[in-house]
């Protein structure tokens, strides 16, 4: 602003400009937030005119968007005004969502309360921080079931969803089963149960495992009947086996099982089998030879005499129907001497 002065034709100093006035940063206000200008400073403490200053709150969770222009050496604008940052108001699905203000903003916490029958994904609470909140809204599902007990000993469950084992989801289905080989459930109604919103549905009452039965019409027996006194086999049911004239079984009755028709005889399993059987014959001065052990339907025979001895038939004999087609096993004779033995031997011959 000094003055000039006109010497030997020329200005002591240059004509000066007239610009406009910059504003102080000390006009700007002060409070809980930060001026950040948009234009470098000139002189030191002053912006230039037109300069825009933007405001940053200080204390976190809250924002303003208000700003000052320094106009002609003064800041035009309101004042800012720091306010907290909201977050979103959500709702939920079969459940409720309880804030902790009216509307949520910087600090608000909220929890979720899920209606009857349903329970939520995640307990935890959340809070409204910078506009978000901590923890993803949770979801209200149908409850869980626990494990059923495997009750009694020999009853097994299984599940159509998989699980940890603690817990198994909604519309799970529970299904029963006997775990040793040869046992059935008692009443198939009660097999299975379903989890609906925490409980199991179906009856109430474990189902029982009981020896699976045999069906009468899987029981075959050739040239006889096995009669049973009940509709089904059981463990031990009583029993008749009427058979055709002459007919035995092939083995002893001891225990009847649950596989159809095989009979346990303390030592292996047999079919049981309808056979005659035929007499089993001793030969003087020899030996009847059976094909079997136990002369029945089908065994042959054939015999042998001792030396010195021949059998008066050497044919072979069959047992067919309890008799022997050819009834006599015959008899051993002593052998004749043939033409040329010494004549000490003739007085032995029959």
């Amino acid at each position: 602003m000094e003055d000039s002065v006109c010497d030997l034709g020329s200005w002591t100093t240059a004509l000066p400009e007239c610009v406009e006035k910059p504003c102080s940063e000390d006009d700007i206000g002060v409070g809980q937030w930060r001026a950040e200008y948009n234009r470098v400073s000139v002189e030191r403490g002053t912006r230039p005119h037109g300069t825009t200053a933007t405001f940053v709150c200080t204390e976190r969770g809250h924002r303003t968007s208000d700003t000052k222009q320094c106009l002609t050496g003064q800041w035009r604008g309101d004042a800012p005004t720091c306010s907290k940052i909201p977050c979103v108001h959500q709702n939920l699905r079969n459940g409720r969502v309880h804030y902790s203000t009216d509307n949520p903003e910087q600090g608000t916490t909220r929890n979720v309360a899920c209606k009857a029958g349903y329970r939520a994904t995640e307990m935890e609470d959340s809070e409204c921080d910078l506009g978000s909140w901590t923890t993803a809204l949770p979801e209200c599902v149908e409850n869980p079931c626990p494990p059923l007990v495997n009750h009694p000993d020999n009853l097994a469950v299984t599940y159509s969803e998989e699980s940890d084992g603690s817990h198994y989801p909604h519309s799970t289905l529970a299904t029963f089963h006997c775990v040793e080989e040869g046992f059935v459930l008692e009443d198939v109604n009660e097999g299975q149960r379903t989890c609906r919103k925490g409980e199991w549905r179906g009856p109430n009452t474990y189902p029982r495992c009981t020896i699976e039965p045999c069906s009468e019409d899987e029981l075959v027996l050739a040239n006889g009947e096995l009669n049973i006194t009940e509709s089904q086999w059981s463990e031990e049911p009583d029993h008749t086996v009427p058979l055709q004239p002459l007919y035995v079984l092939s083995v002893d009755i001891e225990q009847v099982t649950r596989s159809n028709v095989l009979l346990d005889n303390g030592e292996e399993m047999h079919q049981l089998v309808c056979k005659i059987p035929c007499v089993h014959q001793n030969l003087r001065n020899g030996r009847v030879h059976y094909s079997t052990d136990n002369p029945e339907q089908g065994t042959t025979r054939n015999v042998a005499c001792k030396a010195g001895y021949r059998t008066t038939e050497m044919e072979d004999s069959v047992c067919d129907l309890g008799k022997l087609d050819n009834c006599s096993t015959g008899m051993c004779r002593k052998s004749m001497p043939s033409i040329g033995e010494p004549s000490r031997l003739l007085g032995s011959y029959l």
